[in-house]
């Protein structure tokens, strides 16, 4: 009666696979979070191009489109017109990651987030 109980007798082999086990929970958990970072600053770059793309467009095409009409609309030829230079503009600043997920993005995606883009920056103007 004097044996010791099954968990005295292999505390060390428990001790040992309990640590393996945190050993392992602790990589899958900092590689998780180092794929994530990466995933979150090829998102943000992602995003960069495109906001620099849409002022390139603005500067360059939306501007003087709204100029050259009566009541200062783009129609919605001009308005994807300006929507396809912002995106080539992007896909020309986008690097690496960056620029393949871009080009993997599906139309309406990177359309919706310019226009998300363009409507934030018309909320941003100051009004007179």
């Amino acid at each position: 009666m004097n044996e010791p109980s099954f968990l005295v007798a292999n505390l060390d082999v428990i001790l040992k696979s309990v640590c393996t086990l945190l050993g392992l929970l602790l990589s899958f958990v900092t590689l998780y979070l180092s794929y994530k970072r990466v995933q979150n600053e090829t998102l943000k770059a992602a995003l960069e191009a495109l906001q620099a793309g849409v002022a390139h467009s603005e500067d360059t095409y939306v501007e003087w489109a709204k100029r050259a009409k009566q009541d200062g609309k783009l129609s919605k030829e001009e308005t994807a017109e300006a929507r396809q230079i912002a995106l080539n503009k992007a896909m020309e600043i986008a690097k690496g990651p960056a620029l393949t997920f871009l080009k993997s993005s599906g139309s309406a995606l990177l359309n919706m987030w310019i226009k998300k883009i363009v409507e934030k920056g018309k909320n941003d103007k100051p009004t007179a």
